[in-house]
């Protein structure tokens, strides 16, 4: 019997199964982020730095350049090579997120 993995996942609701900081996930994010997912992903990335407004110097201060790194990875045009400070949850953890989301994105287009 064969079965087709992707009606499948139209006719139950699946589990979803992401990455996390011990794999790839600049290529993850950066793969993920289409012209219109990037523009989704960047809003969301504005929204939580006003969400933290409050806290900003210190976040700022505990590694900084995470805005602008994860900025860099959403808007190269080829993949982006994994930096010292990827591995900081500061960066990380919102690079993963974002890589998450748009792939929700990405399904929701396909309508799964």
């Amino acid at each position: 019997m064969t079965i087709n993995p992707i009606a499948a996942l139209n006719s139950a609701r699946p589990a979803l199964i992401f990455q996390g900081q011990g794999s790839p996930w600049q290529r993850a994010l950066h793969d993920a982020a289409s012209p219109t997912a990037r523009v989704t992903l960047r809003s969301l990335l504005d929204a939580a730095l006003s969400l933290t407004g409050p806290v900003a110097r210190p976040l700022a201060s505990a590694v900084p350049g995470t805005v602008d790194r994860l900025g860099a990875i959403l808007n190269a045009d080829e993949e982006v090579a994994p930096l010292p400070m990827d591995a900081h949850p500061a960066v990380s953890v919102p690079g993963i997120v974002l890589a998450q989301l748009a792939a929700v994105q990405h399904l929701s287009l396909i309508h799964i």
